[in-house]
């Protein structure tokens, strides 16, 4: 009767453990693009709001930098959509590797995406950060053999509780 308990027991466990691995897929699925892996919209949104929240909390400035690839269009157009997406591939790793680690990179949808940059000392570090996205960017990104060079429009809005100002 001991070997029935347990076996009902684990039963049990195994399946609250897969009910919760779906779950967590499922929630991973909606969060993110399925091109990129990166956060989408929705998350970014969550997450923003979170950052926002901690920010006035700890007295801290955050920025959102809003990036466009400039003539996405054209690629997707003249090249081909293998050749967009695989760009946007390229191009994912290389925003996030210009961020610090508890930082947030986003693919909004098309060619737009969006950081999220929390615990800055001041504006001049949020400036500092998109002109370091500005030239990782710059480098070719080299598909089917052939180099690719892109640039991208960035805006920046930093939000400092210090001030209650908005820039």
């Amino acid at each position: 009767s001991d070997m029935h308990l347990a076996q009902a027991a684990a039963n049990v466990l195994a399946s609250a453990i897969e009910r919760q691995r779906a779950d967590d897929q499922l929630r991973h699925r909606v969060l993110h693009d399925p091109l990129t892996g990166l956060p989408n919209r929705q998350r970014f949104m969550e997450l923003l709001e979170q950052a926002l929240g901690r920010a006035k909390d700890t007295q801290t400035p955050v920025a959102v930098l809003f990036l466009d690839l400039d003539h996405f269009k054209q690629i997707n157009d003249s090249l081909g959509h293998h050749v967009g997406d695989e760009l946007l591939r390229i191009v994912a790793p290389r925003l996030a590797g210009r961020l610090r680690p508890n930082d947030t990179v986003a693919r909004f949808g098309g060619d737009e995406f969006g950081m999220l940059v929390e615990d800055l000392a001041d504006e001049a570090e949020a400036l500092a950060i998109a002109e370091r996205v500005g030239r990782v960017l710059a480098r070719p990104i080299s598909i089917d053999g052939m180099e690719h060079f892109i640039t991208a429009s960035i805006g920046i809005a930093v939000a400092d509780p210090r001030s209650g100002k908005q820039v």
